[in-house]
């Protein structure tokens, strides 16, 4: 079985690392050897010895050092993979001459050991040891081992030109750690299609922040992150015509962001309630409502639709309501319906009662006809507003309103006389109501008269606060003035006297 092995170990990786520092000729650090082991093809499973000896040549030669033998514990789950990271041959073995590892094996205290052919080589990894205290340039040291330490060592000095990678063939990359960190906390380099790149890490190797050439032109791009939410900068999104840049912050419950490949409201987004009611003030809105079926309608008021409104300052709401009438009317029986809107589900002010009366003597049967109706009320403080699109039926059979719509319109601003409908004269629908005939064209005119005077005071009234605004603005800054020149006088008087300039001649 034994001699079956000396084919078995097919599979043997050198892989020898410094462990982290440097050490002077008195010692060396142990270096680290990882390798796989079959026996007839297959893993084996059972304790096995393993003996390691450093040589001068490649084939016969001398052996360097002393031999070092380990016990490994193979078994089939683990493929019969092994690895030692405490071989230490000692002092005076890589002094930068070549070497080679001779391996050989048996089964745990069965007999003497298989040598293994051919050795293995030794590659440059280890001989970073060597660039410990050597008389050398960088370039040297480096040719003698990928890693160079300058642990508990005077500062590292390099004079001239450094570079990191090659423009022809080379990504130039440089990582900076901290003790004890498994991953790097500051890295340079060059990524390709993207440019340079600045990437910072936490301590658990999560990038927080990223400085790069845009990949997608020749623009920046900038993210840093936190617990806290994301900043992030763009500096050339997207290519061509419909190039840009793009700027976003996000956080844990809001955020915002704009993008200037886009246009009107879609370009910029902010959080919820982020602009305030006096921001808005001249903003109008808008609540709107449609049934596309029929309502009955029973002798009390009651609403036949209802909408709400949430306006920010105060104004004023239009409310407009419509639908289409149908009844039949009975033998003998006087019609009513009345219909308006109201704040009240239940009521139904005079000023909004709209009125369908058929009497007795008219001819049975049924009646179809559209109706509308408007009304403006006062939103004399910021707050939610409801109101109803009422109606009550009497003297018909099946009275009912179809496909009603109500609509409320807040209007911010007003440019001219308003009178809201609950503080119209009360007509009501009486007979006995006062009525009057139509507008004259004198009183049409007054109307005109009035408004532009109105409008004028207004003005008036603006540009007043606006030089009031102005006249402040002045006195802060004659105070200002006044201020800077009690301090300059105050530094005049604690300098010196100067004496008068002298002339020089050439008597």
């Amino acid at each position: 079985m034994i001699r079956s092995m000396s084919k078995a170990v097919v599979a043997a990786c050198w892989c020898a690392a410094v462990s982290g520092t440097f050490v002077s000729a008195a010692g060396a650090d142990p270096i680290s050897y990882q390798g796989r082991v079959t026996d007839g093809g297959s893993a084996p499973d059972g304790s096995y010895d393993i003996n390691f000896q450093v040589f001068n040549a490649g084939v016969g030669g001398s052996p360097v050092g002393p031999a070092l033998q380990r016990t490994a514990v193979l078994s089939s789950a683990d493929n019969g993979l092994f690895s030692f990271d405490d071989l230490d041959f000692g002092d005076g073995v890589f002094t930068g001459e070549p070497r080679w590892i001779e391996v050989s094996v048996r089964q745990s205290g069965a007999g003497g050991f298989t040598t293994l052919s051919p050795r293995q080589a030794v590659r440059a990894t280890p001989y970073a040891q060597f660039a410990q205290n050597a008389n050398v340039s960088l370039n040297d040291a480096f040719l003698n081992g990928s890693v160079i330490s300058n642990q508990g060592l005077d500062p590292l000095v390099i004079r001239g030109l450094t570079q990191i990678g090659l423009a022809q063939t080379n990504t130039g990359f440089m990582q900076f750690f901290m003790n004890s960190s498994a991953s790097p906390v500051l890295q340079f380099g060059s990524v390709p299609g993207f440019g340079g790149q600045t990437r910072w890490f936490d301590e658990l190797g999560t990038t927080i922040g990223l400085f790069e050439g845009d990949p997608q032109g020749v623009g920046l791009a900038m993210r840093l992150s936190g617990d806290g939410g994301v900043f992030e900068w763009d500096a050339d999104l997207g290519a061509g015509t419909n190039s840009g840049s793009r700027f976003f912050i996000t956080g844990p419950v809001s955020g915002m962001s704009f993008n200037n490949t886009l246009s009107g409201d879609e370009s910029l987004q902010l959080p919820a309630d982020a602009v305030g009611s006096q921001e808005i003030f001249d903003e109008p809105g808008l609540a709107s409502d449609a049934v596309n079926q029929g309502i009955t309608l029973g002798v009390n008021f009651a609403p036949i639709m209802s909408r709400s409104i949430s306006v920010p300052a105060p104004g004023n709401v239009i409310v407009l309501a419509s639908g289409a009438i149908s009844v039949t009317r009975q033998s003998g029986a006087n019609g009513l319906m009345v219909l308006g809107i109201s704040e009240s589900a239940s009521t139904l002010p005079d000023t909004q009662q709209n009125i369908l009366q058929i009497p007795p003597i008219g001819v049975a049967g049924a009646y179809n006809w559209p109706m509308s109706t408007h009304a403006v009320f006062e939103a004399p403080v910021a707050g939610t507003y409801t109101y109803y699109f009422n109606g009550n039926s009497q003297g018909f059979t099946n009275p009912r309103i179809f496909d009603p719509r109500l609509t409320l319109l807040y209007v911010p601003t007003s440019y001219g006389d308003v009178t809201p409908t609950l503080l119209a004269a009360d007509g009501g629908y009486s007979a006995d109501a006062p009525v009057r005939a139509a507008l004259t064209p004198a009183e049409i005119l007054e109307e005109q008269l009035r408004e532009q005077s109105r409008a004028l005071k207004a003005m008036q009234a603006e540009q007043a606060a606006m030089r009031a605004q102005l006249d402040a603005l002045r006195a802060a800054a004659a105070a200002n003035e006044a201020e800077r020149e009690r301090i300059q006088g105050e530094q005049d008087a604690r300098s010196p006297a100067r004496s008068p300039a002298r002339s020089l001649s050439g008597d």
